[in-house]
C-alpha cells in the first residue's frame, strides 16, 4: 500500500472518530445537563472526551502528512 492510500484511510479514520466523540461530548451547562438526565443520554466523561479528540485530530494529521509524502514522492519519481 502507497503511502498516498495509508494517509486517506489514517484521514477517514481519524474524521470519523473525530465525528463519533464530538456527538458524546458532555454537558456543557446546565440545560444541557437536564436534558441528558431526562433523556438517558450517554456521554464520555471530561478528560477521555478530551483525550479521544486529541487522539482523532493526531490520527487526522498524521493521515494529511502521509498524503502530502506520498504526492511529494510521486512528484519526486516523475
Amino acid at each position: 500500500m502507497n503511502k498516498t492510500a495509508f494517509g486517506i484511510i489514517l484521514l477517514i479514520i481519524g474524521i470519523i472518530v473525530l465525528g463519533v466523540v464530538y456527538s458524546m461530548r458532555p454537558p456543557a451547562g446546565l440545560g444541557e445537563a437536564f436534558k441528558m438526565m431526562w433523556h438517558q443520554e450517554n456521554y464520555i466523561k471530561e478528560p477521555y472526551y478530551q483525550i479521544s479528540l486529541a487522539v482523532g485530530g493526531i490520527i487526522s494529521v498524521l493521515g494529511i502528512i502521509q498524503i502530502f509524502i506520498g504526492l511529494q514522492s510521486k512528484k519526486d519519481i516523475k
